[in-house]
């Protein structure tokens, strides 16, 4: 029930940020002449082709986020909220925190076509959304939070936490030598790491792994000497794997953190976030409210249908008595049919 309730931020936010990819594409090579995006067998695939393309597949996807997001920000500035940049830096940093380098994290963010700056926008109107549809979640106790945290607080405690650097080799008799050179008085296990291991995704960073769970640790075959060697120690070559596909890890535990139990005392500002994420407005409820008042107008022909969006739904007038065929019903006459409602916004913004 709670991931449920607290799942549709990231929801909104991942929709966001492609929908922002694909606005990129289409702004950035608006206004230029019909270079070839691409040549093929000696054909050319030029610009407009490709904009006239995007416009047709992902174009009311695109507008309609675009009117979305401006009516949450404008909504966000006119309830007279604010949103602390440093919060914003605090969960840049988190995700940073997930890749092993600053390069890992920089590679990440060319593949999503983002730059630091565009990433920065998205989490901040991520923030701004759930500040919106959190803002009339009030009146709560200090019993509804404590209930709540009960409920919950398997979500609250901290399991067995370990931190290990890894050295990945694809032969047996590979892995034995490292291992030799890994055990030796003064070896460095981050240089070697660098020097031999076959993983690109931590050998940059010395092998060394973000910290996790000992029960996440992945391969599982890592769990059990992640579990029992003592910190500051080498395994000895671990075999994971099998066939073509086998290879061998060499892993030093470089930290390990016992299971905490938490209280409300210690969670209170994760639990009074995820109470008020879970009692919060959802944001497609909040964007058909919104759109009730908006003044939206759509003028691309294709994209037309989107102005039944925002148009307010008005019901025609009903009549006592019987109807015009002498059919009427109790309780005030036949009513019109009420419009038919407008189509959801897309399933991401939900």
């Amino acid at each position: 029930m709670l991931a449920k309730g607290v799942y549709w931020l990231r929801k909104s936010l991942r929709y966001v940020v492609i929908c922002l990819v694909a606005t990129a594409v289409l702004l950035s090579l608006c206004g230029c002449g019909d270079k070839p995006i691409a040549v093929v067998n000696g054909e050319r695939i030029g610009e407009s082709e490709f904009i006239e393309r995007l416009r047709k597949q992902s174009g009311r996807d695109v507008l309609l986020e675009m009117v979305n997001r401006r009516l949450l920000e404008d909504a966000f500035d006119a309830a007279g909220l604010t949103l602390d940049t440093a919060q914003t830096d605090e969960e840049i940093m988190k995700l940073q925190e997930r890749f092993p380098t600053p390069d890992a994290f920089a590679n990440w963010l060319s593949q999503q076509g983002l730059t630091l700056e565009e990433l920065r926008s998205e989490i901040a109107f991520g923030q701004k959304l759930e500040k919106l549809c959190t803002k009339d979640v009030t009146g709560y106790t200090e019993a509804d939070l404590d209930k709540f945290f009960q409920d919950y607080k398997a979500r609250y405690d901290k399991p067995l936490r370990v931190t290990i650097s890894e050295i990945v080799l694809t032969t047996k008799e590979e892995a034995d030598k490292v291992y030799e050179l890994a055990t030796q008085e003064g070896a460095s296990f981050a240089d070697l790491a660098r020097q031999h291991s076959v993983s690109s995704i931590f050998r940059d960073a010395g092998g060394r792994r973000p910290e996790a769970p000992l029960a996440a640790l992945m391969p599982p075959e890592l769990k059990a000497p992640a579990s029992t060697l003592e910190v500051g120690t080498v395994s000895k070559p671990l075999k994971v794997g099998e066939g073509e596909l086998a290879q061998w890890y060499i892993i030093k535990v470089e930290d390990r953190k016992p299971p905490e139990e938490a209280t409300l005392e210690t969670a209170r500002k994760d639990v009074e976030r995820d109470y008020k994420r879970l009692k919060a407005k959802q944001p497609a409820e909040l964007l058909s409210e919104l759109r009730q008042t908006a003044q939206v107008s759509i003028y691309a022909p294709e994209f037309q249908d989107l102005n039944e969006l925002f148009r307010p739904q008005q019901e025609l007038p009903s009549f006592g008595g019987q109807g015009p065929q002498g059919g009427g019903t109790a309780g005030g006459g036949p009513r019109a049919p009420a419009q038919t409602p407008p189509p959801a916004a897309p399933a991401d913004t939900q």
